[in-house]
């Protein structure tokens, strides 16, 4: 009895090892493919597809708070749908997805959203720029520019009138005389009237001579008797 038993014993586990083995070689090679290999989304935030071909189970992960992806899993063929909401800051946003499937190297999705373009603010004003000056002594230009939080405020300065003066502009805000005067210097703001328009405002500097003969300390004429 024994012996058959030990027998039957043997068959059974020599037939459990052909089927597996058989079962082993029906198996499918794992497949996987992705129509992407990238995203890049609208800082207003949009809503793309791409698609998944595999043979087996598959899944998705590396999804940032801002992406939502449906549906993060599945089996063989199917639409992913990649949802990212609004990007209100002004530095764009990156992520990487990961498709994976058992028995296959992943594969990855760059996403990319660009940023929020923030608001053109214009100049209003420009104020602060000497009133006066004495001719052959150079005089640096300054400015404010209104309102601070202009997005334009670089000051490109240039001789509008020199009159009498010989006015000339060196080393972009120094402005030089040669004689007294009025002289009109122009303040251009590239792009700062609108996002493609100037702002252009004039100024009028009074030049005065230069005191060639001052008074010493102590110096005095007949007229001081």
């Amino acid at each position: 009895m024994n012996k058959y038993l030990k027998f039957f014993i043997v068959v059974a586990i020599f037939t459990a090892a052909i089927t597996s083995c058989k079962k082993k070689d029906t198996d499918p090679d794992p497949d996987l493919s992705v129509s992407v290999s990238s995203l890049t989304f609208a800082a207003a935030g949009e809503s793309k597809t791409f698609d998944i071909q595999s043979n087996i189970d598959w899944a998705i992960s590396g999804q940032p708070e801002w992406l939502t992806v449906t549906p993060p899993s599945s089996n063989g063929a199917g639409t992913v749908t990649a949802v990212a909401t609004p990007n209100t800051a002004t530095d764009q946003r990156t992520a990487q997805l990961t498709v994976t499937v058992k028995g296959l190297p992943p594969v990855p999705v760059n996403v990319t959203q660009h940023a929020a373009v923030s608001a053109f603010v214009a100049v209003s004003n420009i104020t602060g720029v000497p009133a006066t000056a004495t001719a052959g002594m150079p005089l640096t230009l300054t400015a404010t520019v209104a309102p601070t939080n202009a997005t334009n405020k670089t000051i490109v300065w240039s001789v509008a009138s020199a009159e009498s003066t010989g006015a000339t502009i060196s080393d972009g805000n120094t402005l030089n005389t040669e004689a007294a005067g009025t002289v009109t210097v122009m303040a251009t703001i590239i792009n700062g009237a609108s996002a493609t328009t100037n702002y252009t405002q004039e100024f009028d500097i009074t030049v005065s001579p230069v005191n060639s003969n001052p008074a010493l300390p102590g110096d005095f004429g007949i007229e001081d008797l």
